[in-house]
């Protein structure tokens, strides 16, 4: 991999958060909380923003301090961590083999989801409700087009006329989402789907890339 491009990009340096940073964080952490209680009591559409503010002990002005509506709390950081996937490709200039990077920083991505009760419930939820679930697969497509983009550049293509590069990765975003799926059942069923998903498409890639 050459030097600036996405591996090296990851590679970044954090200051520790302040006192004030970490109240901030509890507060969002709350949110969260609390309206993945009030979903799973009362329903995704029966539960208010009041209603999620009241569960967290604060008010309705706090709530969208962090929040602008109650589709979004229902993602949590989520959010933030799947815009990341676009932005460190568009931040990253295409390596060599490209096709690799954007399998390793699926799986990064996916995994993240993984394991952590609360990360759980979060995705249980937005492929169970339908608004949230049009929201996640919106996000799918900008993964989409980002992974086309950075595989289109390695090969000195157009993104938008080189139908191997959209082929190529639309078929391993769609191996992340059903991993997403699959991680339901515990980390390693989303392991074993990344790992046996990416191996059937990249079965036929190198001959496609050739092309």
């Amino acid at each position: 991999m050459p030097a600036g491009g996405l591996r090296s990009s990851l590679m970044t340096v954090t200051d520790a958060p302040t006192l004030r940073d970490r109240k901030k964080q509890q507060t969002r952490i709350d949110l969260v909380a609390a309206a993945l209680a009030l979903f799973e009591d009362r329903g995704y559409h029966a539960t208010s923003i009041d209603d999620i503010a009241a569960r967290a002990n604060c008010s309705r002005r706090t709530f969208f301090r962090y929040f602008d509506s109650k589709e979004d709390v229902a993602f949590g950081d989520g959010l933030e961590r799947l815009a990341q996937f676009r932005s460190r490709l568009e931040g990253s200039a295409p390596a060599e083999d490209a096709v690799q990077d954007v399998c390793d920083l699926l799986r990064e991505q996916t995994l993240a989801f993984t394991g952590d009760p609360v990360d759980q419930a979060t995705v249980e939820l937005w492929f169970r409700e339908p608004v949230l679930r049009r929201r996640y697969t919106e996000i799918v497509l900008s993964w989409e087009e980002a992974a086309a983009a950075y595989i289109a550049a390695s090969r000195g293509t157009d993104p938008e006329s080189d139908v191997v590069a959209q082929i190529v990765a639309t078929a391993l975003c769609g191996v992340a989402k059903a991993a997403l799926q699959a991680g339901l059942q515990g980390q390693q069923a989303a392991e074993a789907t990344l790992t046996n998903g990416f191996a059937l498409v990249l079965g036929g890639v190198d001959a496609a890339l050739r092309r």
